[in-house]
């Protein structure tokens, strides 16, 4: 019951970071913006723990190296549930030492093991979902239909309904 009076609360998330990254092939630099922990947990914090949730994270290592990211989402009533994000190599793009590399990885594992261990919308991954579909020559995305973890809203429909967006 918390967890459902939680999720109709939980505000869209906009994307604050930027990466900014020389492209191999190319050349181009690029900027690509990301959601960045910090505004999410700023965001949902105290949504979550009014309900009597707590968020802990826990890092696991493969033979090869990579790593996964674990995070429990635990309730005061003794209720709790784990999210693995899939084994992640270390980004060692840009100019990033090993520890930074690492650091990097651990970082982009808890946004995203966050977002999907409570379901929160990152303004724009609805819109990205689709157009790999499209992309992928799957063909339109029907309204009401779920691709990958997202509902496909109508066209130019905005369900947010009492929801904030976080800018």
């Amino acid at each position: 019951q918390a967890m459902a009076r939680l999720q109709p609360l939980l505000p869209f998330i906009s994307k604050k970071g930027k990466i900014s990254f020389q492209e191999k092939d190319s050349g181009n630099q690029r900027n690509t913006p990301y959601a960045r922990f910090e505004d999410i947990e700023f965001a949902i914090r105290p949504l979550y723990t009014a309900e009597g949730f707590s968020t802990s994270y826990d890092t696991e290592n493969t033979p090869d190296g990579k790593i996964i990211v674990v995070l429990t989402i635990a309730h005061v009533m003794g209720h709790k549930r784990t999210f693995r994000t899939p084994a992640m190599t270390h980004d060692d793009s840009g100019k990033k030492n090993k520890i930074q590399a690492i650091g990097s990885t651990m970082s982009y594992g808890k946004r995203y093991a966050l977002t999907n261990g409570f379901g929160i919308v990152v303004d724009g991954d609805v819109d990205v979902a689709a157009d790999c579909l499209l992309d992928a020559g799957a063909g339109a995305a029907a309204a009401g239909e779920v691709v990958g973890d997202h509902l496909v809203a109508e066209e130019g429909a905005d369900d947010r309904g009492d929801r904030k967006s976080v800018v």
